[in-house]
């Protein structure tokens, strides 16, 4: 039997892939999520990234307090951006994997899951504030 965390996980992989072309998830633990060519906006060193999340237990209650994206990542200038880690630590355990963490948090009562993804706060509206939070850090 399904649980509905795999359940929820699928659905989001669905709704992901419509927009991006390709999503890969855990189908087994549904513990994690992963564009393989999520476009970044102009400036960056790159047309397109992977992104990973790396769901909390509590998922989809709790949203991811991050992402990972490719190792460096630089922007149009060749530098590296604030809350963007590629060192191996408590906030990159998978740098040896080729990710690096950049750290986002949202504000207390700004995620509204709903039972339904298309309809409250899913990993597809997430992706929309990484770009824009993207957008905005390269410039």
């Amino acid at each position: 039997m399904t649980s509905l965390r795999q359940r929820r996980v699928l659905q989001e992989a669905i709704l992901l892939a419509r927009h991006y072309g390709e999503a890969e998830y855990d189908d087994q633990d549904g513990k994690w999520l992963y564009l393989p060519r999520f476009p970044l906006p102009a400036g960056w060193d790159r047309p397109a990234t992977g992104l990973m999340w790396v769901l909390p237990g509590s998922y989809p209650h709790l949203p991811p307090d991050g992402f990972y994206v490719d190792r460096f990542l630089r922007n149009r200038y060749g530098k590296r951006i604030d809350h963007y880690f590629e060192e191996r630590g408590t906030f990159n355990p998978y740098a040896d994997r080729g990710w690096a963490w950049f750290c986002i948090h949202l504000h207390p009562g700004a995620w509204r899951p709903s039972g339904n993804v298309s309809q409250g706060d899913s990993l597809l509206k997430l992706a929309v504030l990484i770009r824009a939070i993207l957008t905005e850090a390269q410039a």
